[in-house]
């Protein structure tokens, strides 16, 4: 799926059918921060997370950007709360993690644990 796929999904998911700029930057920014979250903690590896090709990783981008989308959300701690059981979901999946969770360098002496 091309990142301007995606990004008309996540649109569509947050039921947006306007063309503003203002919004639609609001939508990119939501899904480039949903993207580097789960690979910043290390739930994903950091090509799946920007390539967005596993049902799981979309879904958990859908439901940040849901719950961060908009000043008057009252579903955004529903919607959060899904993210984070999908991130958890994700980080416990050896096949999805990232290099950074294997590293077993214990920090700030460079000692291999």
């Amino acid at each position: 799926m091309s990142d301007d796929a995606f990004f008309d999904q996540v649109k569509s998911n947050l039921r947006i059918k306007t063309n503003d700029d203002g919004i639609n930057g609001e939508i990119s920014d939501l899904i480039a921060s949903a993207r580097y979250d789960l690979y910043k903690i290390g739930t994903v590896d950091k090509n799946l997370a920007y390539s967005i090709v596993d049902p799981l990783v979309k879904q958990a981008v859908i439901a940040y950007c849901k719950a961060k989308f908009g000043l008057n959300n009252d579903d955004s701690d529903k919607y959060w709360a899904a993210y984070v059981s999908l991130r958890n979901d994700l980080s416990g999946m050896s096949q999805w993690k990232s290099d950074k969770t294997s590293d077993t360098t214990i920090p700030n002496t460079g000692e291999i644990a």
